[in-house]
């Protein structure tokens, strides 16, 4: 498809049924558009002032965090009517093409991030450790849970909680992982968002 005309936008949406403020793009919609079609609907004026409903798969998602990290849940979705509809800005839907990063959860107000970029990864043979990493990973070695973490941070911005889901790593597991590579002085942690609201993009 070529460039998407801004009255052609409207067309790869349905309307929530109960909120009509909240714009709803089926799965199979979302999969035919590729990265770039999405950064144009995101960057168009339309979409400026627009709520999202979630995609299936991160909804998947939040209802597993939900089960598993109550405490986060609650700080990102809990609503005083009780409903809670997963809407986001129009503006996020690029993200959520990467399944394994979604909707990034960096915003944390009362409990601690686990938001991670690659400047965080601060060890002085930062290159070195990845490479080897990729290395044992290329010869379908097995690899630690930390191993695992400190390859995804370098890849791009992850939350602990996408990373444990995605990976199908217990959750406790994935954060002593941190807390190992902090003790370690591999890895940065930012547990408050207004320190972290520098390394978002």
């Amino acid at each position: 498809m070529s460039s998407i005309q801004n009255s052609d936008i409207f067309s790869f949406f349905e309307l929530h049924p109960s909120r009509e403020d909240v714009l709803i793009m089926s799965e199979e919609t979302f999969n035919s558009l590729t990265s770039e079609q999405l950064e144009e609907i995101a960057s168009s004026p339309f979409s400026q002032s627009r709520l999202l409903q979630l995609p299936a798969h991160e909804i998947a998602f939040f209802e597993w965090l939900k089960e598993h990290d109550r405490a986060v849940w609650d700080d990102l979705w809990i609503e005083e009517s009780g409903e809670t509809h997963y809407a986001v800005s129009l503006t996020f839907l690029p993200l959520f093409k990467d399944i394994s990063r979604g909707f990034p959860i960096c915003d944390l107000r009362t409990v601690d991030n686990y938001y991670f970029v690659p400047e965080h990864l601060v060890a002085e043979e930062r290159p070195i450790i990845i490479d080897a990493i990729k290395e044992r990973v290329y010869a379908n070695k097995s690899i630690t849970t930390e191993q695992l973490l400190s390859l995804e941070i370098s890849y791009g911005g992850i939350d602990i909680w996408h990373f444990a889901y995605h990976h199908s790593v217990d959750l406790d597991r994935a954060k002593k992982a941190v807390i190992a590579l902090v003790e370690d002085t591999q890895l940065l942690w930012l547990k408050n968002s207004d320190d972290l609201a520098e390394f978002i993009k």
